[in-house]
């Protein structure tokens, strides 16, 4: 009971420093000086752009909020009021709100292992009287140390708070023996030499500089010291240190939008760039032979035999590539050299067809309409590989072949020297001697046609009313009453989503909304709201 006590206290700290944050705010921190140049998990978020893009000054409006506020008030009368006084006026809280949060994870030894969060000191008078109320009226002990450069406040051997007059901290124990140092550790991080401070890092002060609303670094050293690392290592047979991965989130009018990015030692650079297996760039000419219409799609451009070989290095194919040599009577790397290289899959509507049920007849259901397409230097293999289907499963149509699936449904397949096609679609089927659907280049209009370069490109179409009659009756037979209610506020704000390779490096992935006369971020925060609101009212 004791500890649940504890934590309640810290919990109620940190809600009001949030709470100060997101009700007031404008941004270079002082706070990055708390964080060292070989930190290896960094978040840092942009508070005001948030405030700004979800309109968070209307907090107060939002259902789960107002829980919230109702669980202090029954937690503790008395926090809830000095809540109150910090909403209205979030000056008291003497943090400058104007600049960025930072949270990291210090590992330094087994027994200084922190996560933190750091935030930059508008008046450090009023930060002490801040700290010093919000532990009086939830009950904690305290003693304020003061050191030369800095005070702190160790809060049950767990938490402590420590700041100046430019900037504060509040780093937790990750374990027990940790508790030991946290004073330690706050000296060490408040006389950090500027040359060893994260701006130094010039990698990450490029990062940072170009940072959007929610951003995420982290090396590859913070596994340095487990067991998998070093497997891997062994394994790839060159060093993964130093590795950077990043993510930033970015709440769009219109969508959101994340970007990763992969910043590779020379080690890494040299593996993923051997093969060169992206250096293909994608066949537009391929997506004529599909249906216009398309509710889903995935891209993809690659240099086959790049492929091939790097699976051969990576894999032990020998065996593998021995049997399909007997069964087809040529080798897999011929194969692979019969591809260029781009090929599209394509979901491109929903047909009802009837079949015969063993106990109940003739019943109907739902299938989609798939395609996939891709373009070949030679259809010499393609031949013999059709050659080997078994004659009862295969029929030859007058332009095309017709495979039997599962005894009520058909695949077709269509191809010449250059492309080939399989799908359960007749009409592109039968268009395909005439060059296709479309007889044309597609323009960049079309969703399948944004990849240029080599890569992959997927779009998913989740504008719900796009959909036919039939997908609609599907997912409301599968909902219960609650369930439809729910479904229908996210079916309001999603348009699309999206999932595309800039470069090797590279990946984004854009959501897209419905709703563009408002911010993304509003949007999202306002379907949470309506969902929470139908989920507590049951």
């Amino acid at each position: 009971m004791k500890q649940l006590l504890i934590n309640l206290q810290i919990k109620n700290i940190i809600l009001c420093l949030f709470l100060a944050l997101l009700v007031s705010c404008n941004s270079s921190t002082n706070s990055l000086t708390l964080i060292p140049e070989d930190t290896n998990v960094i978040t840092v978020v942009d508070v005001y752009s948030l405030y700004k893009k979800g309109n968070l000054k209307d907090i107060e409006e939002l259902e789960f909020f107002k829980v919230f506020q109702r669980e202090v008030r029954n937690e503790d009368k008395k926090v809830a009021r000095f809540i109150e006084d910090i909403k209205e006026d979030p000056a008291l809280s003497g943090l400058d709100l104007a600049k960025d949060m930072f949270m990291f994870y210090i590992d330094d030894a087994s027994d200084e292992k922190y996560f933190c969060l750091a935030l930059d000191v508008k008046d450090e008078e009023k930060f002490t009287e801040f700290i010093e109320d919000i532990l009086d009226k939830g009950g904690v002990s305290f003693d304020l140390e003061k050191e030369k450069l800095y005070k702190y406040i160790i809060v049950k051997g767990e938490v402590v708070f420590a700041w100046d007059d430019k900037k504060m901290i509040m780093l937790g124990a990750q374990n027990r023996s940790s508790r030991e140092n946290l004073d330690i550790a706050i000296e060490s991080l408040f006389e950090i030499k500027e040359n060893r401070q994260i701006t130094s890092n010039k990698e990450f002060m490029s990062f940072y500089n170009d940072k959007k609303d929610v951003n995420f670094w982290m090396s590859t050293n913070v596994f340095k010291s487990q067991y998998e690392f070093k497997k891997i290592e062994r394994e790839l047979g060159f060093d993964i240190e130093d590795n950077i991965i990043t993510a930033q989130v970015d709440f769009q009018d219109d969508k959101i939008n994340l970007l990763t990015k992969v910043l590779p030692n020379d080690d890494l650079k040299k593996y993923v760039e051997k093969d060169d297996m992206f250096s293909n760039s994608f066949n537009k000419t391929i997506i004529n032979y599909l249906p216009e219409k398309s509710y889903a799609n995935a891209s993809l451009a690659i240099n086959p035999e790049a492929y091939y070989n790097m699976i051969s290095e990576e894999m032990d194919t020998d065996k593998m590539e021995r049997e399909f040599e007997k069964k087809m009577g040529f080798e897999l790397k011929e194969l692979f050299s019969s591809l260029k290289g781009s090929m599209v899959v394509d979901l491109s509507g929903f047909e009802e067809y009837e079949y015969e049920d063993f106990y109940y007849g003739k019943k109907t259901k739902t299938v989609p309409v798939m395609s996939l397409v891709f373009d070949l230097n030679s259809d010499k293999y393609l031949k013999k590989i059709i050659d080997e289907i078994p004659e009862r499963k295969i029929e030859a149509r007058n332009d095309y072949y017709e495979i039997e699936i599962d005894g009520d449904s058909s695949l077709f397949i269509a191809f010449n020297d250059e492309v080939c096609l399989l799908t359960n679609d007749k009409k592109s089927i039968k268009a395909f001697k005439d060059g296709g659907v479309s007889s044309k280049v597609v323009n960049n209009s079309d969703k399948r046609a944004n990849l240029s370069d080599g890569g992959y490109y997927a779009y998913f179409n989740m504008n719900y009313d796009d959909y036919p009659k039939e997908v609609k009756k599907m997912f409301k037979d599968m909902q219960n009453d609650q369930e439809e209610k729910v479904f229908d506020i996210w079916t309001k704000f999603a348009k699309g989503m999206e999932v595309k390779m800039i470069d090797r490096y590279t990946l984004e992935f854009n959501l897209e909304t419905q709703n563009k006369q408002k911010n993304s971020l509003q949007v999202l925060l306002e379907s949470i709201d309506e969902s929470f609101e139908q989920y507590s009212s049951y």
